[in-house]
């Protein structure tokens, strides 16, 4: 017969003691930034939950990438693409990466994004529906990417330009001396994706490798190996296309 008085005197004396309150204010436990972030990538939706809304969980997934190496990052957005079968999470942390390491970004994009994922960023561009904390600078060479390689040099321009336009526009993106559209930028951006692509090497290959490799060698601040910082970033340089003063262009 069970003895029910041998192991009494230690009921509840094993558990750990919580240190941390959850939304209904219970004891619980405190996660680790690394748990933590794991934690909504593989579950959380960025949508609105019970307890938080999206804004909210994206704040939260983005302070908790400042307390977690960029490896640890690429990890995470790997495991909740293949494993969870998550694509809005991993996405975002994609783009958390593009700022943070992007070698390690390029190491990883294939594995996250695949062929419907650029074609849903580029649909995401073209009608404005794509969030803003997406629209990184690997967007904008993905999307300068699929449009070189569906239209010729100038229809692609045109389509660019306006299309950065008309996001800007609908996010609320003010043009001014100091910031919103960039003539110059743009066509500088167009101008490298272009050279990649008549690349011999970049013939016959996946969308997906084109825009991977792309990003590995498109460092965001390639423009001022060509401009000085008062040029490209002068009133003149946002209207309207100048040319460098450092060294011409290829």
């Amino acid at each position: 017969m069970a003895n029910k008085t041998l192991f009494k005197s230690l009921v509840g004396k094993l558990i750990p003691i919580a240190d941390a309150r959850n939304e209904e204010c219970a004891p619980a436990y405190a996660l680790t930034p690394k748990h933590a972030l794991a934690q909504y990538a593989a579950t959380g939706c960025l949508g609105a939950t019970f307890y938080a809304n999206a804004s909210e969980q994206l704040a939260k997934v983005l302070e908790l990438c400042e307390k977690v190496e960029p490896a640890f990052i690429a990890k995470t957005a790997i495991y909740a693409r293949e494993r969870g079968l998550m694509k809005d999470s991993p996405a975002l942390l994609l783009a958390v990466l593009a700022s943070k390491d992007v070698r390690l970004l390029a190491a990883v994009f294939p594995r996250v994004v695949d062929i419907d994922e650029i074609l849903s960023l580029v649909r995401g561009f073209d009608d404005c529906t794509l969030p803003r904390e997406e629209w990184t600078h690997a967007a904008h060479l993905t999307v300068a990417l699929w449009h070189l390689l569906q239209f010729d040099w100038t229809e692609a321009l045109i389509r660019v330009r306006a299309g950065i336009k008309r996001y800007n526009a609908a996010h609320g993106i003010v043009a001014t001396p100091t910031g919103g559209y960039h003539e110059t930028l743009t066509r500088f951006w167009l101008r490298h994706v272009r050279t990649f692509l008549e690349d011999g090497r970049n013939e016959a290959r996946s969308l997906v490798s084109l825009a991977n490799d792309l990003v590995a060698c498109s460092d965001k601040n390639l423009p001022l190996a060509f401009y000085t910082r008062e040029r490209l970033f002068s009133p003149e340089a946002r209207v309207v296309w100048i040319e460098p003063d450092l060294q011409p262009l290829a």
